[in-house]
């Protein structure tokens, strides 16, 4: 399975104040908290580890079929690899794991996650305010060889999206995410 999340980080500056008294012991872990106090970049590593954490959930809410219902200090991350650009890490929940990858710059933070490493996927990151579910059609109709026209995105009872073609769910797992002007989409490219 597979999940995304995206932080606008104009907007965190805006709108959270994750400094204040009881913040940081709602969302992460002591080992977590730890990380982002011992980090260069505070702000930074805060919103890479909330973007892990949001990425896991929704990519295990998919795997199983499961109703909302997120916990953000129940999931557990990890960070491995650091590049320029890109980070590497895990996001744990009970005995389940979700390896990430996130793509950062001085915009936004994107983190995808995935029940299986090295798994293939595509995405794409819109830096305004438009539907991405159109864009995401498209990705996938040229990804798959299937008409535009007849694919459409519904939810099922438990709100988990799903590509159906002529009204037949497909087993192709996708995620979408959005946040202040930035919207994504993350589309596997193996079925799970």
């Amino acid at each position: 399975m597979i999940g995304n999340d995206i932080i606008d980080l104009e907007t965190t500056y805006i709108e959270s104040n994750w400094q204040r008294p009881g913040f940081l012991d709602k969302i992460f872990s002591i080992k977590e908290q730890e990380i982002i106090q011992k980090s260069d970049n505070k702000t930074q590593t805060l919103w890479t580890l909330w973007t892990m954490k949001e990425a896991g959930y929704k990519a295990h809410q998919r795997r199983f079929n499961l109703k909302a219902k997120y916990n953000p200090t129940a999931y557990k991350c990890k960070l491995y690899k650091n590049e320029s650009t890109l980070l590497e890490g895990k996001v744990s929940f009970e005995s389940f794991s979700y390896h990430t990858q996130t793509f950062s710059d001085e915009c936004y933070i994107h983190t995808v996650a995935t029940a299986l490493p090295q798994r293939e996927f595509t995405f794409k990151i819109f830096d305004n305010q438009r539907e991405v579910k159109p864009e995401l059609i498209e990705e996938f109709s040229a990804q798959y060889r299937l008409p535009s026209e007849s694919l459409k995105i519904t939810k099922d009872r438990n709100s988990v999206p799903h590509f159906s073609y002529k009204n037949q769910n497909l087993p192709q797992a996708f995620s979408l995410s959005h946040h202040g002007k930035f919207s994504a989409f993350v589309l596997a490219l193996t079925n799970y």
